[in-house]
């Protein structure tokens, strides 16, 4: 059956908007749905954000994914400086627990005999977790693979409030029915229990790629302190050489001969440590209040894989079980942040304020062993980590020691009890400022110059690590630019601040080419300090003087019968094809008195070539006129009628009456005919777009055409 055109032209357009609501996205929300997370039993949802971070946290951002980039941008650890415990694989535990939160990518294995607590809070003050955070509602536990027991939902406070606690899943969904009761009132369950996809929550591959290049970087700053050791061999002394006032973290390396030394010490001091710009708010927990911090991290560089073990596999071991049972006492600036030894009853022994101003950075172990109580954080993110109680001894006969400090390591197997405190050493510590100036030559102060923006999308940073392999920087990503003195005309200065520093590589400035400016020096090395800064160099292009010639091409087709009056030199009207090359030495003014009057008729496509030339009086040349291949259907009558018309184009004329053709060209050159739709020169000044008009009858025409084809073939 035929359709007609009207009904063939709505089904198109159906088809055309059924296509679109396939193309367009859903009205259901992805993103909406990827910001929260609902538990087994379907009765509480909670943003990623609240899970990850917790209700108070001043790094909540407006969206998960700003939530994680506020963290990333803001501590070293990344996500990570939000837990205790942070795991890229399994996490084996024999006895203790881990009283602030934890983060395990693989599963959590089970062998205490009881159920393993996490997220309990301090047990020397027996205070709870969120009172010592200063938060809530946040995950205890994120596990990535299995669990093969209940974990318990116990908590230091008050012993009839239960369920505080909350576990994610982010295996998939699959979880085991028999470890996740319905409801239980000492075990985690199926109302505090979320199902999230794999590294929903915590990306544990992207973040552990982050700590291991960071970890990497933070290895390769330069000490700027000594290590020394007493006559006994019972303390090491870690003294802060350089001459800053103040500091945001001090560095100390651990040489192979050192490390062997610094097992036996028992006693470690940190001595003429800096305060810090700023003092830092921390809690304390005897009593439990918000105080301050004042001095400096301190970060200790221990390279390499240790040495040989009892298991003949290389490790690093912290302390030698042999000297005072491999306990250490760690005093920063005099302040004891372990446990004081001539006070055997006091309390808190552990997680002192201080604790976690201390970071062991092992970037190459792949082996690491604690042996008792330790103070500081351990950063060994491809270290399998023990103690020694469980690796060499019975596993779980004492000594079990007590790590202040958090964990980020791949593995964990033992009997260690964990802080609740975190390492939230600042990301800004691997940030180091780079220097360049800019030269402008053959400049003063009437010289524009390109807007700071400007100028600095047109440098690229570049980096050459210790291997010859170069890299391009992300702008805003690696590294920001800031410019000073722009109120110079010969020169700026340049700060990069190069985000995560390494001081092996070579960093270089690129520019590529500003408008209106010649480039001297397009490339230099940033220096360390500004005063050695090299500069990039432009200077003003020179201006020339050129004669142009221009070749235009017009091709139209009309029918005119013109009756025109005209005091001229000449008058001609046509429609042509033309090339056009003309060459003015002058400027000049002509009048010339006559009157022709003339009648045609022309029917033509002409094409035309002229040239002329002008210098006090012009020259004008009749083109060529050739006949049409194609006869117009209509003849329009064009009259004009022109008193005082002068050849030198300055559209000074007196009086003029036109009755213009109706094809869209004026015909007075000045372009400002009101009733034509586009004017000959090109400049636009008419009401209407012959173009435009033209293609919307264009358009009338294809369609007047399609209903005439529907008419015939019915």
């Amino acid at each position: 059956m035929k359709k007609k055109l009207s009904t063939r032209l709505l089904s198109g357009v159906s088809a055309l908007l059924l296509a679109t609501a396939v193309l367009l996205p859903s009205s259901t929300s992805a993103d909406e749905q990827s910001e929260t997370l609902k538990t087994i039993d379907g009765k509480t949802t909670t943003e990623k954000t609240i899970l990850l971070v917790g209700e108070k946290s001043p790094d909540k951002g407006k969206t998960f994914a700003e939530t994680v980039k506020n963290l990333e941008d803001k501590y070293l650890l990344g996500v990570a400086s939000e837990f205790s415990v942070f795991l890229k694989n399994d996490f084996t535990v024999k006895q203790s627990d881990t009283e602030g939160r934890a983060a395990i990518g693989g599963n959590l294995v089970d062998n205490t005999g009881w159920c393993y607590e996490i997220g309990k809070g301090e047990a020397d003050t027996e205070t709870p977790i969120d009172k010592l955070l200063d938060n809530s509602n946040y995950a205890n536990i994120v596990i990535g693979g299995s669990m093969n027991n209940q974990i318990s939902d116990n908590y230091y406070g008050d012993p009839n409030a239960q369920s505080i606690k909350k576990l994610v899943l982010q295996n998939g969904g699959s979880y085991s029915e028999a470890l996740i009761p319905v409801e239980s009132g000492n075990r985690i369950d199926r109302t505090q229990t979320y199902l999230a996809n794999k590294n929903e929550l915590v990306d544990f591959g992207r973040t552990f790629t982050l700590i291991e290049e960071r970890s990497d970087l933070l290895a390769k700053i330069p000490a700027d302190g000594k290590v020394e050791f007493n006559e006994s061999g019972d303390t090491v002394t870690f003294t802060y050489t350089g001459t800053a006032k103040t500091a945001e973290c001090v560095y100390f390396d651990l040489t192979e001969k050192q490390l062997e030394a610094y097992k036996k010490a028992i006693n470690v001091e940190f001595v003429n440590i800096p305060e810090l710009p700023n003092p830092r708010t921390i809690i304390t927990t005897n009593p439990v209040a918000t105080s301050t911090w004042k001095y400096a991290y301190i970060v200790v560089n221990i390279k390499g894989e240790g040495s040989k073990d009892t298991k003949n596999e290389n490790a690093v071991i912290m302390a030698d079980v042999n000297n005072n049972n491999g306990e250490k006492f760690t005093k920063i600036n005099g302040i004891y942040v372990s446990r004081d030894p001539a006070n055997n009853d006091e309390k808190p022994k552990n997680n002192k304020p201080g604790t976690d101003s201390i970071i062991y950075n092992l970037p190459d172990a792949t082996k690491v062993v604690l042996v008792n109580n330790f103070q500081g954080s351990i950063l060994a993110p491809k270290a399998h980590v023990t103690d020694y109680a469980y690796e060499y001894k019975d596993q779980g006969t004492d000594p079990r020691g007590h790590l202040s400090g958090a964990l980020i390591a791949d593995s964990f197997s033992g009997s260690t009890q964990f802080t609740f405190r975190t390492c939230r050493l600042p990301f800004s510590i691997l940030s180091k400022d780079l220097y360049f100036n800019k030269e402008w030559e053959d400049c003063d102060a009437s010289t524009t110059f390109p807007s700071e923006k400007v100028f600095i999308q047109h440098l690229t940073v570049q980096k050459t690590d210790i291997s010859g392999v170069t890299k391009s920087l992300v702008k805003d990503v690696d590294y920001t630019i800031e410019l000073s003195n722009m109120d110079s005309t010969t020169k700026w200065n340049a700060t990069v601040h190069i985000k995560s520093y390494d001081p092996s590589a070579k960093y270089k400035v690129n520019e590529t080419k500003l408008d209106g400016f010649e480039i001297v020096e397009d490339s230099v090395d940033l220096a360390a300090s500004a005063k050695d800064a090299k500069a990039l160099v432009n200077k003003l292009e020179k201006k020339t003087t050129s004669t142009s010639t221009s070749t235009s091409t017009s091709t139209s087709t009309s029918t005119s019968t013109s009756t025109s009056t005209s005091t001229s030199t000449s008058t001609s009207t046509s429609t042509s094809t033309s090339t056009s090359t003309s060459t003015s030495t002058s400027t000049s003014t002509s009048t010339s008195t006559s009157t022709s009057t003339s009648t045609s008729t022309s029917t033509s496509t002409p094409t035309s070539t002229s040239t002329s030339t002008s210098t006090s009086t012009p020259t004008v040349t009749q083109p060529t006129v050739t006949q049409p291949t194609e006869t117009p259907t209509e003849t329009q009558p064009v009259t004009v009628v022109t008193t005082g018309v002068d050849n030198d184009g300055d559209d000074n004329n007196k009086t003029t009456t036109t009755t213009a053709n109706p094809s869209g060209v004026g015909d007075g050159g000045d372009n400002n005919d009101k009733d034509t739709g586009t004017g000959s020169d090109g400049d636009n000044n008419n009401p209407m777009t012959g173009i435009k008009l033209s293609a919307l009858m264009l358009s009338a025409v294809s369609l007047a055409a399609a209903v005439a084809t529907s008419r015939k073939k019915k």
